[in-house]
């Protein structure tokens, strides 16, 4: 009779005892904590496309106070058995990321261009964490807008005429 090979399971994954000694998988001492073999255990936080239930939604916290949008897109795991969070986001934590234009104050370094303020779509609207115009001018446009007279920010000679700009 031979004895059973003393290397370590061929897969961790496959559901068989790959070296006779009676475990399976997740179950066997062998597989435990080998980052790549495709079974989570802790402490790897994901291995592979195992991520261990965690979601976009579970691991991005809304801060305390805030009101946040349900977090959304692909969590993935690094070659290092932790979990990317790269291509997730969660409108209304404050930080830009994924497909967000911009998030609370984080606008990406996005600016009006010709004055004004721009802003950020709130969570929980048509829109959220996308750039918000409204506040910017555009001088020269043929419309003197608040914002563009004197005494205001800036004041467009085009726009509002010479005089208003005294």
């Amino acid at each position: 009779m031979l004895d059973p090979p003393e290397s370590q399971e061929a897969s961790c994954a496959d559901g068989a005892d790959n070296d006779c000694d009676g475990l399976v998988d997740s179950s066997d001492p062998d597989c435990a904590e080998k980052c790549g073999n495709g079974v989570a255990v802790a402490p790897e936080e994901c291995d592979g496309s195992d991520l261990m239930g965690a979601t976009c939604e579970s691991v991005l916290a809304c801060p305390p106070g805030a009101v946040c949008d349900p977090a959304a897109g692909s969590l993935s795991c690094t070659p290092f058995c932790t979990l990317n969070t790269s291509g997730c986001q969660r409108c209304g934590d404050g930080i830009r990321e994924g497909t967000e234009q911009c998030d609370g104050t984080d606008l990406g370094g996005a600016t009006c261009q010709t004055g004004g303020t721009l802003g950020c779509r709130a969570p929980e609207s048509p829109g959220s964490c996308t750039l918000d115009f409204s506040g910017c001018y555009d001088c020269g446009n043929g419309i003197c807008e608040p914002g563009e007279k004197a005494f205001e920010e800036f004041c467009c000679i085009q726009d509002c005429g010479g005089a208003q700009c005294l």
